[in-house]
């Protein structure tokens, strides 16, 4: 029986993020490696329908019924090889999320509910009313609504990553 970890797209794949920041998360899939978790890697909704070339939105903006049902199409799949792995005799140790993401937070997403329009503006004066805010991301809603109960959701702070390996040791014991 192997553990098994399901993780955003942008944990293991930083390019597919809107801005390729560094990195940070080399560290905690090493730590997955190293305690013998295995790793699957979900798709990114913003990714697979907006592409490499989008610009940063917030949840506002993907809350449309084409963005939700590209979110149920690949939450469908995701469920399907979630109950595979388990009829297999496999541990699903939980699905990781990414903090503040418009699609893939759990606890905390970003949210700007006038944000809209022509980006003809300085960074500063377009962001001034984008907020991180309780509640999931697009998709998370979405894989919510059909995920079994017993699967656990975790929120990867990007920020600090040795809170998610702590969490993981536990669930390990």
């Amino acid at each position: 029986m192997a553990n098994i970890a399901f993780l955003s797209h942008c944990l293991l794949n930083n390019l597919s993020k809107v801005e390729n920041f560094e990195n940070k998360n080399k560290e905690f899939v090493s730590f997955l490696l190293k305690n013998n978790i295995d790793v699957v890697q979900m798709p990114c909704p913003e990714y697979t329908l907006y592409g490499g070339r989008r610009f940063g939105q917030v949840k506002e903006q993907y809350d449309t019924p084409f963005f939700r049902k590209h979110c149920k199409n690949i939450s469908e799949s995701m469920v399907d090889q979630i109950n595979e792995y388990v009829r297999n005799g496999h541990n699903i140790l939980g699905l990781f999320a990414i903090k503040g993401s418009p699609s893939c937070g759990y606890l905390h997403t970003v949210s700007g509910p006038s944000w809209k329009g022509e980006i003809n503006s300085e960074k500063e004066e377009l962001t001034k009313d984008i907020f991180l805010v309780d509640g999931s991301g697009i998709y998370i809603e979405e894989l919510l609504k059909i995920l079994p109960e017993n699967i656990k959701l975790f929120e990867v702070d990007e920020e600090n990553i040795e809170a998610t390996m702590k969490q993981c040791l536990e669930l390990l014991e």
